[in-house]
């Protein structure tokens, strides 16, 4: 069955997925308790109570600082594949393109599941219905 839509459109679509993983992942790097707020529903860090320099050490002692460290890997995971998808449609690669959205896939359920369970049902749902039409345009985009 031929897609409904002309390639460029499904091109264009995927584009707007590479976007998407780039943007969730700098607003993680860039504003990791914010992110958390509107992810996860995890209260930020008290305003003023940032660790001074003599606190620094390598233990993870409260939920802010476990959210100080993980908000940003979970960040940088999706720059990483935003980078990877940017650099696919710039070789015009689609197909592999279309491969990594796909894979996607997986992180994007996982996702879903962790922001339904610990954010709310309707964020979770929302982004588990976003991963289910991402998957579908990165199965028509392994097809060109």
């Amino acid at each position: 069955m031929t897609p409904p839509f002309a390639p460029s459109t499904w091109r264009m679509l995927g584009l707007s997925i590479a976007a998407g993983y780039t943007t969730l992942g700098l607003f993680a790097v860039c504003l990791p308790q914010r992110a958390a707020l509107e992810y996860f529903a995890i209260p930020p860090r008290a305003r003023g109570a940032t660790k001074s320099p003599d606190q620094v050490s390598t233990k993870v002692t409260s939920t802010a600082d476990a959210v100080d460290l993980l908000m940003p890997l979970i960040g940088a995971r999706d720059i990483s594949i935003g980078a990877a998808l940017w650099a696919l449609a710039y070789a015009g690669k689609w197909r592999e393109f279309g491969t990594i959205v796909v894979a996607g896939t997986v992180l994007s359920a996982a996702d879903g599941v962790a922001i339904y369970k610990f954010g709310g049902r309707e964020k979770g749902s929302w982004i588990t219905a976003a991963a289910a039409g991402w998957t579908v345009i990165g199965l028509v985009l392994l097809g060109h």
